[in-house]
């Protein structure tokens, strides 16, 4: 599939039999068709499949977003596909708005043992995206010291 398709009229309405759009400022669209394992609707598009939240961004700007970009759903519902709940983001960005471990432990504000994430308590160790705390390493450091 190239980039940016132009969908043709006869795809956007048969896109579009296939989705719930209640009325609400802030209700989501719901894909009514297949869903992925994850829960993200499915389009058969062109002689393939397409997630359908990135048609209906197609549709609605006429670009799938830039490469390298993914679509975070805000509302955090997979089937949703309306467009104003869509935006591009960097991986990391939406791995970290999201709810998995590695977005848990980077929204913690203290360590396991309650100290805090302070600039001058944090270490980040150079290549790595992990925290350890200074205080935790200098206990450690102390307690084989006194072994």
């Amino acid at each position: 599939m190239s980039r940016d398709p132009q969908l043709t009229d006869e795809e956007i309405q048969l896109f579009w039999e296939k989705v719930s759009r209640p009325s609400g400022a802030k209700a989501c669209w719901l894909w009514l068709a297949a869903l992925d394992k994850d829960g993200y609707g499915v389009f058969w598009y062109r002689g393939g499949t397409e997630k359908a939240h990135r048609i209906s961004y197609l549709i609605e700007t006429g670009r799938f977003p830039a490469r390298g970009a993914l679509l975070d759903h805000k509302c955090r519902n997979h089937a949703c596909i309306r467009p104003k709940h869509l935006e591009p983001v960097t991986h990391t960005v939406n791995v970290l708005r999201g709810i998995s471990p590695a977005a848990k432990n980077a929204a913690r504000t203290e360590c396991e043992n309650g100290h805090p994430f302070t600039a001058e308590n944090t270490y980040v160790r150079p290549g790595r995206e992990s925290r350890e705390c200074r205080e935790c390493q200098r206990q450690r450091t102390e307690a084989r010291r006194r072994r």
